[in-house]
């Protein structure tokens, strides 16, 4: 694995869990931001954009992680992206 991969990985691995730790019902905008800061990520708009922003991004890393174990465990792929994103996006949903 190049470090250019690993590094995109322990990145990946910190946004999810920064992501998680988040209480979308007192969190404010200086601290969404400052999480978009940390990972180079567009910090304009209002609060309901930020929260947007953040969830979008998130799921779309959890699908990719997904879908590399999926890979990994021998599952082929097939179905993956459909079923993960619906299942990760009802659970980001849950939780904002």
């Amino acid at each position: 694995m190049s470090f250019w991969v690993a590094d995109f990985a322990a990145h990946r691995a910190a946004f999810l869990q920064d992501y998680r730790q988040l209480d979308f019902e007192n969190v404010t905008v200086v601290e969404m931001k400052a999480m978009l800061r940390r990972y180079g990520i567009a910090r304009a708009g209002k609060k309901h954009d930020l929260e947007e922003r953040l969830k979008q991004i998130a799921i779309l890393l959890q699908t990719q992680i997904d879908k590399e174990n999926c890979l990994q465990e021998g599952g082929g792929g097939e179905g993956v992206d459909v079923d993960v994103q619906k299942r990760e996006q009802e659970d980001l949903e849950q939780k904002a």
